[in-house]
């Protein structure tokens, strides 16, 4: 393989200001270009892939970002949007994709989107100290749709969109030894983190009619423990 060669530019600005607390905040845009970049590509043997060098592509958006403190309350929030795409036509390996010709390859034109990169993504949160020692927050995780890994072509529907929130609290019962807790996923929601295709006929004794595979994300959970430093 190549060696990856990118070129970027970036510019952004930030500041602070006090308006009932100390607010920062932060806007950047950016724009990379690769040449000879380096992707996975699956192979017409199932359950195999490889790399290749994918010509250029582009990464291009902005991050933008807000943080608060007054008093006993933290907040932030942060957005970034992605722009990542193939810069030259490519025909590529994907065996598995419904959108394959009858070689089982794939089409990418200029422009088309790299998979498993969300457009979009949203964070925000806040902690509150209850009292000294005792704190409690949020959080907020905004994942945009993505393409399915094996479909640089864009010819499938994406992996949805998803959302999901989080709780945590934290004690410090000395200046050394803290006990917290943590609910991820606290109203359980469902949803996929990335997505890609399988072969229908790989197992014998199961019939498939989708080709789509999906990783789902986690669950309801809950946590508890203690944290000491020394």
């Amino acid at each position: 393989l190549k060696q990856v060669v990118s070129t970027t530019y970036e510019a952004g600005l930030r500041g602070t200001f006090d308006l009932g607390g100390r607010w920062q905040w932060n806007v950047g845009a950016y724009r990379t270009s690769n040449r000879d970049d380096i992707i996975n590509v699956a192979s017409q043997i199932s359950g195999f892939g490889y790399f290749l060098n994918a010509a250029t592509t582009r990464r291009q958006g902005i991050e933008a970002g807000l943080k608060f403190k007054a008093d006993r309350w933290t907040a932030y929030a942060n957005y970034t949007f992605v722009d990542a795409t193939f810069q030259t036509p490519l025909t590529l390996a994907s065996p598995n994709n419904p959108a394959a010709d009858g070689s089982g390859n794939i089409f990418v034109a200029p422009g088309d989107h790299i998979p498993a990169i969300p457009a979009h993504r949203f964070k925000a949160g806040f902690d509150y100290s209850i009292t000294e020692p005792w704190t409690v927050g949020a959080d907020l995780n905004v994942v945009g749709s993505q393409y399915l890994i094996g479909d640089q072509s864009n010819q499938n529907p994406q992996v949805p969109a998803y959302w999901v929130v989080n709780l945590h609290t934290s004690y410090k019962v000395t200046k050394n030894v803290e006990v917290f807790g943590l609910v991820q996923n606290l109203f359980n929601e469902h949803y996929y983190v990335s997505g890609t295709f399988f072969d229908t006929q790989g197992i014998a004794a199961l019939t498939f009619n989708d080709p789509r595979a999906f990783v789902p994300g986690m669950p309801l959970a809950a946590y508890a423990g203690v944290r000491a430093s020394f």
